[in-house]
């Protein structure tokens, strides 16, 4: 069977056509198709008190009543020690904070457990501004396991952290430790 060459010369030109597809693509490889990366965010809850008087001084917060408008810190740190997050959030009547970071992190590659901290800053209460560092809340607090997971969001718990009422609560009253008169001590009257 012989081609016309009007035929042999469009079948030619698919050929050549083909052909130069083929080098192109050898040399240009096709990009793989985008992976959609899905990345999740980042939530911290924690609870900030202030301290009981009796308790100041110590890591116990017994007695400790939960802090309205306490500011804090949300810290975290890449690889390179840069800032990539530094963002602060206030208390709630109840003592409890929440710190909402969207589209933070790619679960697959980054961890944000060993970058993250959360800071105590400021206590709006006259009588309750001292930092304590309870749970690490003046050096950092690392964030704890995770307390919950969705695929759009890792909520991690801290804390809780504490300020402490100032020294005058707790010092004690050098009159209030006078003893009562003892018997051996007082003089017994004279009868006649």
């Amino acid at each position: 069977m012989e081609l016309s060459p009007r035929r042999s010369t469009r079948l030619l030109e698919r050929l050549l056509m083909v052909a130069l597809v083929v080098a192109l693509l050898m040399i240009y490889p096709a990009e793989p198709a985008s992976v959609q990366v899905r990345r999740r965010a980042l939530s911290v809850r924690g609870l900030v008190v202030c301290q009981s008087c009796n308790q100041v001084g110590t890591d116990s917060l017994a007695g400790a009543k939960p802090l309205n408008g306490a500011q804090l810190r949300l810290l975290c740190k890449d690889e390179a020690s840069k800032t990539s997050v530094n963002v602060t959030t206030r208390s709630l009547k109840n003592g409890s904070f929440l710190f909402k970071i969207p589209n933070f992190f790619d679960p697959k590659k980054a961890d944000p457990k060993p970058i993250c901290k959360v800071f105590l800053i400021s206590s709006p209460a006259p009588s309750c501004k001292q930092q304590t560092d309870i749970n690490s809340g003046q050096s950092g607090g690392a964030l704890l396991r995770p307390a919950r997971s969705t695929p759009k969001t890792i909520l991690y718990s801290v804390g809780p952290f504490a300020f402490a009422p100032d020294s005058r609560c707790w010092q004690v009253d050098p009159t209030s430790l006078a003893l009562p008169p003892s018997s051996a001590n007082t003089p017994e009257p004279n009868h006649p």
